[in-house]
């Protein structure tokens, strides 16, 4: 397939062999384009400046053939949302073609001071970069980057080729997916399938697949941006990698992947590594989105079983977003709420070596070893807020909507406490029948706040939500009975 263009205004080459080979360049409107410097180069082409354009660039193909024309030009008729301000999918927005017409290549955007995702997930390469990103960042990577895979999802597109070296990240935690030509692109006439993988991303389902004549689906990349997110949220560990403890050699990590042997699904005869963050570190539902993507289906589950969707991942990393709490002995120590301490100071201390410092100094790591971790256990927020200093600062409305709202739990413990006095008073001394009713609905509020302190102080939001309007209700129950028979 070629696009008819015309010789005028000639555009100057530079050196380079592939540029120099195909001569002259324009886009599909006949306008002349001049390459800049070369980025960079793989097994499908090269990448090069637009010498008059620093925000796009140029990837002309080693091979071009009418297949991926057609693809190009399906991808360029049906556009995702690349999104506003930020360019998060690096998408194709002009074919390239020679003097005589012939598709060789496309024009991306071009995005500035970035880095590779893996650059930033791990802890030793992101020490030497930068002090300034704290788990918070990688939190909102995680975010974003299931946001970017949504929206092409939602389009109908499937990446196939989601791995860490084709996501780049800048300095404010937003994605930009790059590499777009390769991914999968359905239309009413013809499948462009994805022909390239790599191989710790790559669904068990898939190993041993032709992905020439392979169809893929989100559910494929389901696996694989749970592997991504796992090495955002963990440090860079593979959930696959771990301590052999079985007898005989080691599986090889496709082999558990196939399997399913990780020390985080609870399969196989592994343990997490020394230097692992604790899986514990990530809320129960997160953990369990996990083991959802990252567990081959099993004989007993149904041919419908699919993995979360990116959309279902989106919302969880948003609320996990929203409970992150801050160290008080480091300012760029981010972690979960449900962690009772700050497990970045224990770690610090356990290693001696701070994975996010807040511009600290070696002999300030060492200070920090001897630091008592923050104590962020439920009790002692509980008794933090009843010290009669807390006490003192409540005012009129903000004691239930404002910045003091979290009192509301220790509140709602203490008013049980004489519930249960009056709830006695009124077994021990009446004989009516509807006083022992209100008596039996505050014995209910009192079991019910024994058994929600009971559960190991572990509530997520959603449980704190249920059991607060759960006992207002009874609450509520209780004073409008009272009144009414008394």
């Amino acid at each position: 397939m070629s696009v008819a263009v015309s010789t005028n205004n000639v555009p100057t080459q530079v050196s380079s062999t592939k540029a120099s080979a195909y001569g002259p360049l324009y886009d599909q409107h006949k306008q002349p384009l001049n390459l800049g410097q070369k980025l960079g180069a793989g097994g499908e082409g090269e990448v090069y400046a637009l010498a008059d354009d620093p925000h796009h660039a140029v990837k002309l193909y080693s091979k071009p053939t009418v297949l991926r024309t057609q693809k190009l030009m399906a991808m360029l008729a049906n556009p995702p949302n690349t999104g506003e301000g930020h360019v998060a999918i690096a998408w194709p927005t002009k074919l390239v073609c020679d003097a005589r017409g012939k598709v060789v290549g496309f024009v991306m955007p071009r995005v500035h001071n970035v880095r590779g995702l893996h650059e930033l997930y791990h802890p030793k390469t992101r020490r030497t970069l930068t002090n300034d990103i704290t788990w918070r960042h990688l939190v909102n990577m995680a975010h974003n980057l299931s946001s970017v895979v949504a929206r092409l999802h939602a389009k109908g597109y499937v990446i196939g080729d989601l791995n860490e070296s084709n996501v780049l990240v800048n300095r404010h935690a937003l994605v930009t997916l790059i590499d777009c030509d390769s991914i999968q692109v359905t239309t009413e006439a013809n499948t462009y399938r994805c022909l390239v993988s790599k191989a710790e991303y790559l669904a068990p389902e898939l190993q041993g697949k032709d992905f020439s004549t392979t169809t893929r689906t989100p559910h494929h990349d389901g696996f694989a941006l749970a592997v991504l997110l796992f090495m955002l949220l963990m440090e860079g560990m593979s959930p696959f990698a771990g301590v052999h403890e079985g007898s005989g050699t080691p599986p090889s990590l496709l082999d558990k992947m196939r399997t399913g042997q990780s020390p985080y699904l609870r399969f196989g005869n592994s343990k997490a590594a020394a230097i692992a963050p604790p899986f514990k570190m990530l809320p129960r539902y997160m953990r369990k989105l996990f083991r959802q993507s990252l567990r081959p289906r099993v004989w007993w589950q149904p041919y419908s079983w699919r993995r979360p969707t990116a959309s279902t991942w989106q919302a969880a990393l948003q609320r996990l977003e929203h409970s992150l709490t801050t160290c008080l002995t480091n300012p760029n120590h981010v972690y979960a709420k449900h962690v009772k301490t700050c497990l970045w100071c224990a770690r610090a201390a356990k290693f001696g070596i701070d994975p996010y410092p807040a511009g600290t100094t070696q002999s300030q790591v060492a200070q920090l070893i001897t630091t008592k971790p923050q104590n962020n256990s439920r009790l002692y927020k509980i008794w933090t807020h009843l010290r009669p200093q807390a006490w003192l600062k409540l005012t009129g409305s903000t004691l239930w909507h404002g910045e003091h709202s979290n009192y509301r739990t220790p509140l709602v413990l203490v008013s049980s406490l004489f519930i249960m006095q009056d709830v006695i008073n009124r077994l021990v001394t009446v004989d009516r029948y509807a006083d022992k009713v209100i008596a039996f609905i505050g014995v209910g509020v009192a079991i019910y706040v024994l058994l929600t302190i009971l559960k190991k102080f572990r509530w997520t939001a959603m449980t704190i939500r249920l059991v607060e309007y759960t006992l207002r209700i009874f609450l509520v129950a209780y004073v409008i009975g009272a009144l009414l028979i008394n």
